[in-house]
């Protein structure tokens, strides 16, 4: 396990969206499934660390229904940015 490092040491911050951010399309669960997989990487193989969390829900209207979601946004930080990561 990598040793811990304080929030001044963070030099890149990853976010990465889980779950339904978007009102026009829902992700199929192979979807949310990669998107966790990303997470999980990051704090892995990347070292990072967990800096926060958002929760947010979008409302979807559906005829006559209203469905409401719910995404998180998970917050990860790294002392510097690792390679294997595309953006």
């Amino acid at each position: 396990m990598a040793p811990k490092f304080g929030i001044e040491e963070v030099r890149h911050l990853e976010r990465v969206v889980v779950g339904p951010s978007r009102v026009d399309r829902l992700p199929s669960q192979n979807e949310i499934d990669e998107q966790m997989a990303h997470v999980n990487r990051c704090l892995a193989e990347g070292r990072g660390q967990l800096v926060g969390t958002e929760k947010g829900m979008v409302v979807i209207q559906a005829g006559e229904q209203q469905l409401v979601v719910q995404h998180t946004v998970y917050h990860i930080g790294f002392k510097r940015k690792p390679l294997w990561l595309v953006k």
